[in-house]
């Protein structure tokens, strides 16, 4: 196989002892204010590039090295980087690229992010070192499609180690040892560059004696071929990352950060049941959703907390007929497996069996409603079915494919985070209620669901960490992982704002610890480290203490700086008396209205922030001036 290697790097002294015999060609280019002039001159007065050819040429001395010196009045950057590997990608036979030298950043340049793919789709290898400092961020070495090196203890030049999930994922030798320097000369030096260099030297060989494998066969090979003992020399943080998977096409992007896009087979829907919290906002908002809503099932038993407030086109019924599943491509199913009457979870459970009789999608956000339909699907019965099932499941596969797009740029637009002292506060009300007033005036709104539902409503991303979570990572993932959710929702959905909200309780009404683990708060505080809002809007009940929610306040502005909008209060009178097992009891009743305006006056008095019904539409223009008037510099126009 006839093919070169680029080093990009100070230039190579060719006449160098340690490089007799080696062919060699090059390329200067400089870094002139905002641009780039080419030139002959790759001689090296820094030593640094001669070295690591000369690490190369010494594992394959038959390979033509291609000397790309890059020149800079001041320290190398991004971009004069990016024109280097731009030029090599525009060179005939360059099949790998030695980059012992990288950008220490946490937020890479997207044009970079872009050519190290442009390289991978193209089958050319990247070699890159990390940072000789252990925990800095360090690129290009620390994307996907880039095998970044580090330094090991190995017996010799030959041998290497791969690190699963991990930026970093090569281990080669960059322990001390003398190296080829400026003017014929050496120097004992040590470092991730050398370890880079012995690497690509190594890559080299195992390309030209397995000419026959693909590009992706021969990264395979890399990881089979690596030695088991090999020594770090410095810390590697695992980031529960696949290195060097296939590059997701755009569309593979448009999917991942918009739920619709997942749901493409979905049109009509049926909702079951109706009466339950979940499907209840559904209803409210149908008006949100792409789908159109045509059936409504409810159960044999019904209870009085169902809304009665639905307006509905179509009337509820607690019957099943199989000419009715002509109407519906899609059920939606809820928690119906929490009832307490056998008749309710029996109509359930035939209506599931119905709905696989008929070949009805399902969309469902119950774990073991999602077993039970895997249970029926094992069935001889039911063998011919082809529908699909969606339930939005977090889970490690979820994060990688997410975790692809982390390179992305911060996000720019205003992102606003629904907060709340408890649970059952109307905190997803409040998010679409916002959506609604945004949407009525031209904004493109786009909203992150730590609800189930969400993805019925319009959301483009939904991260259900609630009420029967289906997010299976662990939370010390979740900041990194929502950062990066974010910037990808901006990327393929380009709204003027972001919405979300945060679940349950925020900060604790005791001091103890199963209240923090059993109500969520620090899933919460990992969720917001995530969001890091510009702004926050605090839900709050009519009988909280006035420093409960100071202190949810300061909490919010100690780990986010975000700033305060406004309190939405709830109707909901909660009064807590303690049971006889030592347990709270909650006892619920909806407050008069002239009730309901003393609170808020109240509220407003004692806080110095404006109070609002977020279901009284009188306040809608009230709430639009606030939100605008916040991000005025920035701009949401």
């Amino acid at each position: 196989m006839n093919f070169k290697i680029a080093v990009i790097d100070s230039g190579i002294d060719f006449l160098h002892p340690r490089l007799k015999n080696c062919k060699g060609t090059g390329v200067e280019i400089k870094s002139i204010e905002n641009s780039f002039e080419y030139g002959m001159d790759y001689s090296d007065q820094s030593g640094h590039g001669t070295a690591v050819a000369a690490l190369i040429h010494r594992i394959v001395p038959s390979l033509e090295i291609v000397a790309v010196k890059l020149s800079s009045d001041n320290t190398i950057n991004e971009l004069l980087l990016c024109e280097g590997i731009k030029w090599c990608l525009s060179q005939k036979n360059i099949k790998v690229i030695n980059i012992s030298l990288g950008i220490i950043s946490s937020t890479p340049h997207p044009i970079l992010f872009e050519l190290c793919n442009k390289a991978y789709s193209k089958g050319i290898y990247l070699c890159a070192s990390s940072s000789n400092m252990p925990g800095c961020e360090c690129y290009p070495a620390q994307f996907p499609t880039v095998f970044g090196i580090t330094s090991g203890y190995v017996k010799n030049k030959f041998e290497y180690g791969y690190i699963e999930n991990s930026d970093i994922n090569i281990i080669a030798k960059g322990t001390t040892q003398r190296l080829a320097w400026i003017n014929g000369g050496y120097k004992i030096s040590s470092g991730n560059s050398f370890a880079a260099a012995y690497f690509s030297g190594i890559l080299c060989r195992m390309i030209l004696d397995n000419s026959d494998k693909s590009f992706i066969e021969i990264c395979q090979l890399v990881k089979d071929n690596a030695q088991k003992d090999v020594k770090l020399m410095q810390y590697v943080k695992n980031s529960e990352m696949n290195l060097l998977q296939e590059i997701p096409a755009e569309e593979e992007g448009r999917k991942i950060f918009s739920v619709k896009q997942k749901l493409n087979f979905v049109s009509k829907i049926a909702l079951f049941p109706v009466c339950e919290k979940e499907i209840g906002s559904v209803i409210n908002f149908r008006h949100l959703s792409p789908f159109q809503i045509v059936k409504y099932y409810d159960y044999p038993r019904s209870f009085n907390i169902f809304n009665n407030n639905h307006t509905l086109t179509v009337p509820i019924t607690n019957r099943i007929v199989d000419a009715d599943f002509e109407e519906f491509d899609t059920i939606v199913i809820g928690y119906f497996l929490d009832q307490m009457f056998d008749a309710n979870i029996l109509f359930g459970y035939e209506l599931i069996e119905k709905s696989i009789q008929h070949n009805k999608n399902f969309i469902i956000w119950d774990v073991n409603v999602f077993r039970y339909i895997k249970e029926q699907l094992q069935l001889s019965k039911n063998e011919r079915y082809s529908g699909k099932i969606y339930m939005p499941l977090v889970n490690k596969k979820c994060f990688n494919d997410v975790m692809y797009y982390r390179h992305m740029p911060n996000v720019s637009a205003p992102v606003i985070l629904v907060v709340g002292t408890s649970n059952k506060q109307g905190k997803i009300t409040t998010q679409l209620r916002l959506k609604e007033i945004l949407i009525s005036e031209g904004y493109k709104v786009s909203h992150v669901s730590t609800e189930p539902q969400g993805a019925l409503l319009g959301a483009d991303f939904v991260f259900p960490y609630g009420y029967n979570s289906t997010v299976e990572i662990n939370e010390d993932l979740w900041g990194k992982m929502i950062s990066t959710v974010i910037k990808g929702v901006e990327k393929y959905n380009s709204p003027h704002v972001i919405i979300s909200g945060t679940q349950g309780i925020f900060i604790p009404r005791t001091h103890s610890s199963s209240e923090l683990s059993n109500e969520g708060m620090l899933s919460s505080l990992h969720y917001m480290s995530g969001i890091l809002p510009d702004a926050v809007i605090c839900a709050i009940n009519p009988q909280d203490s006035i420093e409960l929610i100071q202190n949810l306040l300061r909490t919010v502005e100690i780990f986010s700086r975000a700033k305060f909008l406004f309190f939405v209060m709830t109707p909901w009178l909660r009064n807590f008396k303690q049971g006889v097992e030592n347990n709270t009891i909650a006892t619920h009743r909806i407050l008069k209205k002239e009730e309901m305006v003393e609170r808020i006056l109240h509220f407003q008095n004692q806080l110095g922030f404006p109070v609002i019904d977020i279901m009284d539409r009188a306040n809608d223009s009230f709430i639009l001036k606030i939100i605008e008037n916040a991000f005025a510099k920035e701009s949401v126009e």
